[in-house]
């Protein structure tokens, strides 16, 4: 091999090598431009929780035991503050829009559980690239209204209304003195998930996600509570929840016939003045009292053919409230439909009147059941 081909060689390797150098050049110098640009700008909200979620319940009994009589049963367990710091990674600002609290009872609590209730500040909030969030939450369980909470077989299957109240109260006591038992265990009383709905990049897109950001378990560690428990036990008086939920009876059924009332007097005054009103429905009555699981409720579950024609009345009021607006929304008025709105009115008269007599009928009866239970 000469010189000229040995330099050839020299050459050409040497061209490649720097090919192969700049080729890595240029590819890293893509890469690093690629990166620059997602992290820069395609990346978008990039939002996830920053701090530890640890929860126990606070023994509030050291703030109110001053405030609270001593048969007071306690009608929530705080839980301690939540601070959940979010913080965003992207390249965008970012929304948090909702927070929810699921709770999972442990087998042993779940006896006694009703429903957790929820508090939440500075909802939605946006998270701007780099920096944090802050979204407090504050927590209580609700046990179940241990002088409210009616077994409704009792009052299905008794005669007395009030022996029925009396021995589902005697039942929560009972009920009661597991709970006592419970809380003296220091056992975990469930599971506390919490999950956010957050702005987060899909395709390129800026969507919200829904997703679960912690788990914790709700530990209990109220000594002097327990304390206070055993004296709301001591001082449990049945008889005397009995007479407090049965006077709650009278009136709800005359907040009843209030509305019935009400509505007696918007028909007969539309007929003397020949013009058309609407009604007011017994959809708030039946909401708020079913919610509550009232005595009052629960005395319709035991009568069901009052119920019946408490619903069926509900049901021709709206129908009535729908006609009303329809005539008000012709321009003329066909003198057939106005007969039949007339005979409406004068049918849905005489069925308020009726179930009112029947309802002021049930008040007495259940007077008379209550004094009747007394003097056994």
């Amino acid at each position: 091999m000469d010189a000229s081909t040995l330099w050839r060689i020299i050459l050409d390797f040497t061209k490649q090598v720097s090919l192969a150098r700049d080729t890595i050049l240029y590819t890293s110098a893509l890469f690093i431009s690629i990166l620059t640009l997602w992290f820069t700008h395609l990346k978008g909200p990039d939002i996830d929780l920053s701090s530890q979620i640890k929860t126990e319940l606070i023994d509030w009994s050291q703030k109110r035991v001053n405030e609270v009589t001593s048969d007071y049963i306690p009608r929530y367990l705080e839980i301690s503050p939540i601070n959940l710091v979010f913080i965003n990674n992207g390249s965008r600002a970012g929304a948090i829009t909702e927070i929810i609290i699921e709770f999972k009872p442990n087998e042993d609590f779940k006896p006694f559980y009703k429903e957790i209730s929820t508090s939440l500040s500075n909802l939605p909030i946006s998270v701007n690239a780099g920096e944090t969030g802050i979204i407090n939450v504050r927590l209580s369980i609700q046990p179940i209204d241990w002088r409210q909470n009616i077994n409704k077989d009792y009052i299905k299957s008794s005669e007395n209304i009030k022996k029925s109240v009396f021995l589902s109260l005697e039942d929560n006591k009972k009920l009661f003195v597991g709970f006592v038992e419970f809380m003296s265990s220091n056992k975990d009383l469930g599971q506390i998930d919490i999950f956010a709905e957050y702005s987060k990049m899909k395709w390129f897109r800026v969507k919200l996600k829904t997703n679960k950001i912690g788990s914790t378990n709700l530990t209990n560690n109220c000594y002097i509570l327990i304390d206070f428990l055993n004296n709301c036990l001591m001082n449990w008086d049945t008889e005397s929840y009995t007479n407090y939920i049965l006077g709650n009876i009278a009136p709800g059924i005359s907040s009843l016939i209030g509305i019935l009332e009400l509505n007696i007097g918007i028909l007969e005054g539309d007929i003397i003045s020949k013009t058309y009103s609407r009604l007011n429905n017994l959809d708030l009555f039946w909401r708020t009292h079913l919610r509550l699981n009232s005595i009052v409720y629960l005395l319709f579950e035991r009568h069901k053919q009052i119920k019946n024609e408490l619903g069926d009345l509900n049901h021709c009021i709206n129908k009535y409230n729908a006609n009303v607006l329809l005539i008000g929304s012709m321009r003329g008025i066909v003198e057939e439909q106005l007969m039949s709105i007339n005979k409406e009115r004068e049918e849905l008269l005489s069925k308020i009147k009726s179930i009112k007599e029947t309802l002021e009928f049930l008040t007495i009866n259940i007077k008379k059941e209550i004094q009747t239970y007394e003097t056994e």
